[in-house]
């Protein structure tokens, strides 16, 4: 929702003013930016990065229910939380040798950026399944279309944290200390 949508959720779902949601726009971008440096003593970057990512989309599902907390609270959220996607790449480097992590990273950002269009694009046809008015969607598209999302999001997060993932990682890990360097 970030690059092209939150602002139009902010005017049309939450009814903000122009400015106001502009306001929390450059909120969000300084929250994603702050989110980036953060300390994460005795975590791994597995746990770390999947936690982050469930606090993502408890984030999410406060603002969809509205919660009676300020705009700028939740923005900061979703900034500081959805910025820890990015250690997607950490993990990664943690699941593959490290001969073949340049091809992982590439195929991961090349991934990403597809994934990127195509939900730009499906969360811009599915909002235009609404009748807009005066260049504005009703607040129930918006809600809609993020609880969409939302379910992708979690069913993602199973996958993420499905036991076979966890176990694989360690077969590796111990295949690796029984061949000689």
């Amino acid at each position: 929702m970030q690059p092209l949508l939150i602002r139009p959720y902010l005017l049309d779902a939450m009814d903000l003013s122009s400015a106001h949601a502009a306001a929390l726009v450059s909120v969000l971008g300084f929250a994603m930016m702050s989110g980036c440096i953060r300390l994460r003593r005795g975590v791994s970057v597995y746990a770390f990065c999947g936690v982050g990512m469930g606090l993502f989309v408890v984030t999410q599902v406060l603002m969809v229910l509205r919660v009676s907390l300020p705009p700028s609270v939740l923005l900061a959220a979703y900034g500081v939380f959805g910025g820890t996607g990015i250690l997607s790449y950490a993990v990664a480097a943690e699941y593959f040798p490290s001969h073949k992590i340049g091809r992982v990273r590439t195929t991961l950002t090349l991934v990403i950026f597809l994934l990127i269009f195509g939900f730009q694009v499906g969360v811009g046809a599915m909002l235009s399944l609404w009748p807009s008015e005066g260049g504005r969607y009703p607040a129930t598209a918006h809600l809609t279309v993020w609880i969409a999302l939302i379910a992708l999001q979690v069913a993602s997060a199973i996958w993420y944290f499905l036991p076979s993932r966890a176990l694989h990682k360690r077969d590796r890990d111990h295949e690796a200390e029984r061949v000689p360097s």
